[in-house]
């Protein structure tokens, strides 16, 4: 083969491999926007119906005839706010699915486990956010208990979202080994080179980002130091690049588009750094993240089961 060939080879091999931040930040940011969108609309309603209920989306959709079977009155079981708790209940059963799919493996057919856990993040998001609204804020009793139960299953749901992109994946979100990740942080070592040695910019500049991400692996730290150890490390390298980009465009003189694509490489490069050394702990850490998360979820929908149940029994048809 020749080398042009054998170059070529290499860097559809080396696009397999590659982890995507940009895809994934792109769909975490997308969550984040949904869920404060959700959130004003469902609080700006709760709000109106509250003390203007003339004002609410409801009301004035009930001008127009449409919704009409739905009264404008702020209780959990009555109105919207009974549709809310359903859709939102709908929503976290349905989220299960990438349980069930995660037990078949990632060669089932249905779509990658990546977009699965998308969708399992979505629903488990936006979920909790309508039964939030459905409750109108009341939290006594049983219903209480199921709801702090939520609360603390979303919470670990997002802790365990971040312990999850902390083992370097590819583009089909399957594991990568330990040579893949060594191959992938050699591929950014040589875009670095190519776009710092175009601008003639001085290497020496980006050495500071790596003083604090360890050579050592972490085995002999615990699960809690180790999870604070990622953490921290992560804002640390958040600060230090955004002073890099700065010494790349004022002292190098790089454009901001070239300065912004190689603080990004060098971005990558630690974190793939970081994350190799403590690849191991991050196992550990991701199985006691299910020993906590699972039986609260059990929890959660135990008590949310009953409190259907009671609902049908006591109060359908009120």
């Amino acid at each position: 083969m020749s080398e042009t060939g054998v170059i070529a080879a290499r860097e559809q091999h080396e696009e397999v491999l590659a982890v995507k931040p940009v895809e994934r930040m792109k769909f975490e940011g997308w969550l984040i926007y949904t869920a404060i969108i959700v959130t004003l609309a469902c609080a700006y309603e709760s709000l109106a119906q509250k003390f203007a209920p003339g004002a609410s989306a409801l009301g004035i959709l009930h001008s127009f005839g449409i919704m009409k079977s739905y009264p404008v009155v702020y209780e959990p079981g009555k109105g919207i706010w009974r549709l809310m708790g359903w859709t939102g209940s709908g929503m976290m059963l349905v989220m299960m699915l990438y349980t069930i799919k995660k037990r078949m493996g990632y060669t089932s057919s249905f779509g990658s486990m990546r977009v699965w856990l998308n969708f399992h993040m979505l629903m488990g998001i936006i979920g909790p956010i309508l039964i939030t609204f459905h409750t109108t804020f009341k939290f006594g009793g049983l219903i209480g208990t199921s709801y702090w139960a939520m609360v603390a299953t979303v919470l670990f749901g997002v802790l365990g979202r971040y312990i999850y992109i902390q083992i370097p994946r590819g583009i089909t979100g399957a594991e990568l080994s330990m040579k893949e990740i060594e191959l992938s942080a050699d591929s950014m070592d040589r875009q670095l080179e190519r776009q710092l040695g175009k601008k003639g910019a001085d290497q020496q500049a980006i050495r500071g980002l790596f003083e604090d991400v360890s050579e050592v692996d972490a085995d002999d730290r615990n699960a809690f130091s180790t999870l604070f150890h990622m953490m921290i490390t992560d804002l640390r390298n958040r600060l230090k690049t955004w002073r890099l980009k700065k010494v790349l465009v004022n002292e190098f003189c790089l454009d901001a588009r070239t300065a912004g694509h190689t603080v990004s490489l060098i971005k990558r490069k630690a974190a793939l750094i970081r994350k190799k050394n403590l690849l191991s702990t991050t196992h550990r850490i991701l199985k006691y993240w299910h020993v906590i998360h699972i039986p609260l979820a059990i929890v959660m929908f135990s008590i949310m089961f009953i409190h259907i149940i009671v609902y049908f029994v006591f109060t359908a048809g009120y």
